[in-house]
């Protein structure tokens, strides 16, 4: 079961400081944030959110421009993958017998 809580357009413009209805589309139209679509409506989850703002705490108290903006979250979200896979990296090695495990751990020094 999605416990999942989703936020309308309406919703997170009335209750985030620094979101106005301009910045938020030519936010998502830059691909700096992406909300989903459920029964035709966008939707913000918490990770949105947690992103907006940021993505308004850099525009506002650190005078970053749309392009540098644009640069920033593309890495941020790089690095969130990267470290993605290094979890699951980390758990198919911690799935693999006592002797494969040593065999990895000495090949790292």
């Amino acid at each position: 079961m999605n416990s999942r809580t989703y936020y309308s357009e309406e919703q997170i413009l009335a209750d985030m400081h620094g979101v106005t209805r301009l910045r938020l589309r030519t936010w998502i139209e830059e691909g700096i944030i992406r909300p989903q679509q459920r029964g035709g409506e966008t939707v913000f989850d918490e990770i949105d959110r947690a992103r907006l703002e940021l993505v308004c705490t850099l525009c506002d108290e650190f005078e970053m421009g749309d392009d540098a903006l644009s640069i920033f979250t593309a890495h941020l979200d790089q690095l969130n993958a990267l470290r993605a896979d290094m979890a699951r990296l980390m758990q198919a090695i911690a799935e693999q017998p006592d002797d494969v495990r040593a065999a990895i751990k000495q090949a790292l020094k």
